[in-house]
């Protein structure tokens, strides 16, 4: 997670989004005087749900806790206490992390603070007189540092190692110690108004050197060159640390960074604490804390030095509140020790990947697909259309949300009609100058189809054409099919009315006169067996007559038949 710290702007630009985070986290109870309650406590998030302890050391070793817990680090697999009450204090060596007391050294003076050299030995600031003790965390003895020229003369809050040497924070000078020899070999003057923090860098070639409002820089790799104060524009810092080039402190209640490789002044706060407590309790002893691994930090109060005492947990990246809670039984916290884990989450993963192509050749309507999620199944959704039915190729890209995250997928849609319509052509006869009626087609995209075409859809002269139609569904599919016309352009005869007839005298003795509508009629007399007595020809002029003075009396028919009709009158001869 190490990013270069140039800005917050820069930060926020480049939030990195983590899954969850956890934390272990070892809280300092200085505890008050006369009160033998200051020890450890933990509370660790990495298990549900989130554990809270009690004291450790007191847990483990079935005793009291500290009266005045001034100092604690942790080295290798051991941890340092360092006990300063009104009367004799302890140096106490545990196991890490069970709490179980290894060694227990007692001193008349009072141990103030702990600087680690490594896994095998460390140095106690001693005041009241003021001492440096080398504690050999193996064969456990205290040896106090040699010191000829009489450099320590007050204990120091503030000790690192580097380069093979202690460096002790007294006053405003850096007191110099051999470690190989634990001799005090040199005074540094820093120039500065006290020391309020002391950190060294990565590669342990520089230290940092902090007091209210200055920052200096010694090269030890150039015979411990002193750079010209930085005014960084805030006053009383404290809590000084050193995180992947850049200086962090605190002034009041507000946190501050200052970017070794690209400062840029006046500093900006870059965080604000809403914890409780006044400007003496918050932040009180050492209780700022930036995990190495991650670069999250925690921040404590002592809440105007009653219990419990309460702490933030924040994302260093982003600056986001982790956790903010208080530690029941801590009484004033003056120490952390923080452990973060990022546990990677895994956004919903899809149920098909890739996606299939999705093809029709008119229209389709999407389902969404599924992904698998946090709580089981989780259905994409999309601002891209689902429905679609012009040709053409698209693009549907799938979101799929939970609470781990986002994911998504991109799917291939294609629209793409490759069907030919189906024309309904039949060969028809018409007559002169009538219009051929306009054939249709099936299409299955377009529903029914008209034809269309170039050739004449009406003639003036009989005879056989052809008419070539097209069938276009607009979708690139077209095809043609031929009618085969057949005009008929003789004239017609006219429409003749309905036959009409009389007859008449009936009955009669000897003459009929027979009247029509029409001529060209012809006449047949016939008896009543349906012998035909006589052909009488045919009528030209509407009128005829018949003698039958020669027939028998009896029933008689007179069949009159025209081109389009026959007709039968009933006639008596007397």
């Amino acid at each position: 997670m190490k990013n270069k710290f140039t800005s917050f702007l820069a930060c926020l630009l480049a939030v990195t989004t983590f899954g969850q985070i956890t934390y272990e986290l070892e809280i300092v109870a200085e505890g008050n005087f006369g009160s033998p309650t200051g020890d450890v406590f933990v509370r660790n998030t990495t298990v549900s749900p989130a554990t809270n302890s009690g004291g450790r050391y007191q847990e483990a070793n079935s005793t009291t806790g500290f009266d005045v817990l001034q100092d604690y680090k942790i080295t290798g697999s051991k941890a340092i206490f360092i006990e300063k009450p009104a009367g004799t204090g302890r140096i106490v060596i545990t196991d890490h992390p069970s709490f179980t007391e290894l060694h227990t050294f007692t001193t008349s003076n009072a141990p103030q603070s702990i600087g680690v050299v490594s896994n095998t030995k460390a140095y106690v600031s001693y005041g009241n007189p003021g001492d440096l003790v080398l504690v050999d965390l193996v064969n456990y003895t205290l040896t106090p540092v040699t010191d000829p020229s009489d450099y320590v003369s007050s204990y120091s809050n503030h000790m690192v190692y580097a380069a093979g040497h202690l460096y002790a924070a007294i006053g405003s000078n850096l007191i110099k110690v051999d470690t190989l020899t634990n001799t005090a070999v040199e005074q540094i003057a820093t120039g500065l108004q006290g020391i309020k923090g002391l950190v060294v860098n990565d590669d342990e070639s520089t230290l940092w050197v902090m007091d209210n409002t200055d920052l200096v820089s010694i090269d030890l790799q150039n015979g411990g060159t002193i750079s010209a104060p930085v005014t960084v524009g805030t006053s009383s810092s404290s809590n000084v640390r050193y995180y992947d080039e850049n200086i962090y402190y605190w002034s009041g209640t507000s946190l501050y960074i200052y970017n070794i490789a690209a400062p840029e002044l006046p500093l900006t706060s870059l965080y604000t604490s809403s914890l409780p407590g006044n400007a003496w309790s918050f932040g009180y002893g050492k209780s700022f804390a930036i995990d190495p691994a991650t670069g999250d930090f925690v921040i404590a109060t002592a809440n105007n030095y009653t219990a419990p005492g309460y702490f933030e947990v924040v994302n260093g990246t982003d600056f986001s509140i982790i956790e903010s809670d208080n530690m029941p039984g801590c009484a004033i916290p003056n120490n952390c020790v923080l452990k973060t884990y990022h546990t990677p989450t895994t956004p919903p993963t899809p149920t098909v990947d890739p996606l299939p192509l999705i093809t029709a050749e008119c229209s389709v309507t999407l389902d969404a697909p599924t992904a698998t999620g946090e709580g089981g199944t989780v259905t994409g959704t999309t601002t891209d259309p689902v429905e679609y039915s012009e040709q053409g190729t698209y693009t549907v890209t799938w979101t799929y949300t939970d609470e781990n995250g986002t994911s998504t997928q991109t799917q291939t849609v294609e629209i793409n009609d490759v069907t030919n319509p189906v024309p309904s052509v039949q060969p028809i006869s018409v007559s002169c100058n009538e219009t051929v009626a306009t054939p249709e087609a099936v299409d299955n995209c377009a529903g029914t189809i008209s034809g269309t075409t170039t050739d004449p859809v009406s003639y003036t002269e009989t005879g056989v054409y052809t008419i070539t139609w097209s069938f276009d569904d607009g979708n690139g599919n077209t095809v043609t099919q031929d009618q085969e016309v057949t005009v008929n352009c003789l004239a017609a005869l006219p429409e003749q009315e309905e036959l009409s007839i009389t007859a008449y005298p009936n009955p009669t003795r000897s003459v009929v006169y027979i009247s029509t509508n029409q001529s060209h009629v012809s006449v047949q007399l016939v008896d009543a067996l349906g012998k035909v007595v006589s052909n009488a020809g045919l009528i030209y002029n509407g009128k005829k007559q018949l003698d039958l003075s020669h027939l028998e009396s009896g029933v008689y028919f007179i069949s009159l038949s025209s081109p389009t009709e026959t007709r039968v009158i009933r006639m008596i001869k007397e």
